[in-house]
């Protein structure tokens, strides 16, 4: 999540507007630790009981492996879930529930992390070609 939020604001041409919903225990504790408001971003109360009480239905689209929806493009009205539960595939799908759900354009069997999904949405947004910015991450340029 750190890395994460280190690459949002140190690297990112456009950052994103981050929000942790639901932080508790450990990463409730790091996030404060860490200043997490001078960082431009915000951590949910934990008594919030769902996104729909954050956000429209509509525009939430929790990213996760086994959805048949693949994006190629970010729609920047809509607010993207990544987390966790990301390489857990059949639980991401549960999680999304009666929320739209996508997946990345990667190999139907690869696991990638949290850090490497924000990275392949950081690049899309800068670059707005979801494909060119897998290819980033996985393979990216020589200097």
């Amino acid at each position: 999540v750190m890395e994460c939020q280190h690459l949002n604001v140190r690297v990112a041409e456009q950052p994103f507007q981050l929000q942790f919903v639901n932080p508790s225990g450990e990463l409730q504790s790091r996030l404060k630790a860490c200043g997490l408001g001078a960082w431009g971003c915000q951590a949910m109360p934990a008594d919030v009981p769902s996104l729909s009480d954050l956000f429209p239905v509509q525009d939430i689209v929790y990213l996760c492996p086994d959805s048949e929806n693949v994006i190629s493009e970010l729609d920047e009205s809509k607010v993207y879930v990544i987390g966790g539960f990301t390489n857990q595939s059949e639980y991401g799908l549960k999680q999304a529930g009666g929320y739209n759900h996508a997946r990345l354009p990667i190999e139907e069997g690869d696991n990638i992390g949290m850090v490497e999904m924000f990275q392949i949405i950081m690049h899309c947004r800068e670059i707005g070609n979801m494909e060119e910015a897998v290819k980033f991450v996985f393979h990216p340029p020589r200097s």
